[in-house]
């Protein structure tokens, strides 16, 4: 069970997993009583196996891209059974990092879906304006203010 801790190649997970059953199988077919503690361990790794694979799956063939709520749901939830059958952080970490990407994907294009979904608005036409002629309120040309002049102190010689 040792050698099922990391399996390099994730299609062959299954594979893996279908012989620890069948080992477990054919250790009760010849009668040995196998211990309650030893079956639970055996159930577990079946289980951690079968769910490292699913995820590793996922992970496999996931588009980004075209990413949608349900395959965001579907991997989220992958992770999270992963998590639970204590699945290698490795592969837990690339799941959040793509589910976040994902997210983010999703939110991009339905912001982008709002931008172009918002009516273009009209605007009246500016007057013209012509700046030779001089008019009486004129916003643009205010008058100046004279400034104040401030006496300053002599600062001649003393003798």
């Amino acid at each position: 069970m040792d050698s099922l801790a990391h399996v390099n190649n994730y299609k062959t997970i299954l594979k893996s997993a279908g012989i620890l059953m069948k080992m477990m199988a054919h250790a009760q077919s010849l009668g040995v009583d196998i211990d309650d503690d030893l079956m639970d361990t055996i159930n577990k790794q079946h289980q951690r196996l079968i769910s490292e694979r699913d995820l590793r799956n996922e992970i496999a063939i996931i588009d980004v891209p075209m990413a949608s709520h349900e395959s965001v749901k579907v991997l989220n939830d992958r992770i999270k059974d992963a998590s639970e059958k204590s699945v290698e952080d490795e592969y837990l970490q690339k799941g959040q990092h793509l589910s976040s990407q994902m997210q983010g994907n999703l939110k991009a294009r339905e912001v982008l879906k709002m931008l172009q979904d918002y009516p273009i608005r009209e605007y009246p036409e500016p007057e013209e304006t012509d700046p030779k002629k001089k008019t009486k309120e004129d916003p643009k040309k205010k008058k100046k203010k004279k400034r104040a002049s401030i006496p300053l102190p002599h600062l001649g010689r003393r003798a």
